[in-house]
């Protein structure tokens, strides 16, 4: 498979966020997860930084680079991780 195929998470490394993987942003509504309702999502500019790992967005290669300068322009360093 090409590089460019392959999929990565992200995860932010620094700040009070460390360790929340980058998805989708957060809307509300009905939470039944109870490690959502404990733990819930935090919204920034384009995404939600999730908890838990299955929140996270799945990115193809070549879009990592881009999301990771958006975050880095928000103050967040971040890491790519292999799926």
């Amino acid at each position: 498979m090409p590089d460019a195929m392959k999929r990565r998470r992200i995860r932010i490394t620094s700040g009070s966020e460390a360790g929340r993987y980058v998805g989708m942003r957060f809307g509300g509504g009905l939470v039944a997860n109870p490690e959502v309702q404990k733990n819930p999502p935090v919204n920034v500019p384009g995404y939600g930084l999730w908890a838990q790992e299955r929140g996270a967005t799945e990115f193809f290669e070549w879009k990592v680079g881009s999301v990771q300068a958006e975050l880095k322009a928000l103050g967040y360093e971040t890491e790519a991780v292999k799926v």
